[in-house]
């Protein structure tokens, strides 16, 4: 018998968590540059940008409206707090949920 191949599916897309260490890589690392005084900005700037794209990829993946904000809004929390994410365990996490390796 022949089985139907089924696709794993992670709670993130891969594109979403990418998005997000992306935003937080490139505007916090601009922040650092102005010596901090950007931040407010910054803060805003990167969830703006991280809510947006994220629900858009998530979309396109076809989850449910709701799942889409709430994934975004999570993705757009933690990529809007002021400090790189990159080498903490929150990108770890976010990778990981994505279904990413190293």
């Amino acid at each position: 018998m022949n089985k139907p191949i089924v696709k794993k599916k992670h709670y993130f897309q891969s594109a979403s968590a990418l998005l997000t260490l992306g935003v937080d890589n490139a505007l916090f690392g601009v922040n650092a540059l102005s010596l901090g005084l950007s931040t407010p900005v910054i803060v805003v700037l990167a969830f703006v940008i991280t809510f947006a794209g994220v629900y858009f990829i998530q979309q396109k993946a076809e989850d449910p409206s709701g799942q889409s904000s709430l994934k975004a809004f999570v993705l757009a929390i933690i990529a809007a707090v002021p400090t790189s994410i990159a080498g903490s365990i929150f990108s770890v996490g976010i990778l990981a949920l994505a279904g990413l390796k190293k």
